[in-house]
């Protein structure tokens, strides 16, 4: 799950990677990163790398667990939200 979102993140396309870096910026309070599981730190890690060199910025942000999220994960911020989840990808 970390990975698929990690390389979900990494492949925005560069509006979607301007909208949300803009709500990165702005926002003063941490990024929140929502997960189904708790994620380990190997991942947590991970995800913040993918994170800081895909803004280009060091990206503060707050893990939660979110059991509502059907084997997901998403970043939510400043209004704009990235994720990816099982009930997201069998809906497509």
């Amino acid at each position: 799950m970390g990975e698929v979102f990690d390389r979900r993140l990494r492949g925005l396309d560069e509006k979607a990677k301007s909208l949300l870096g803009d709500a990165l910026r702005k926002n003063s309070e941490p990024a929140l990163i929502r997960s189904t599981f708790d994620l380990p730190a190997a991942q947590r890690a991970a995800i913040q790398n993918a994170l800081n060199e895909t803004f280009s910025a060091e990206i503060h942000v707050r893990f939660e667990t979110a059991p509502d999220l059907v084997s997901g994960i998403e970043l939510i911020t400043n209004g704009q939200k990235v994720g990816w989840s099982i009930a997201d990808y069998l809906g497509r």
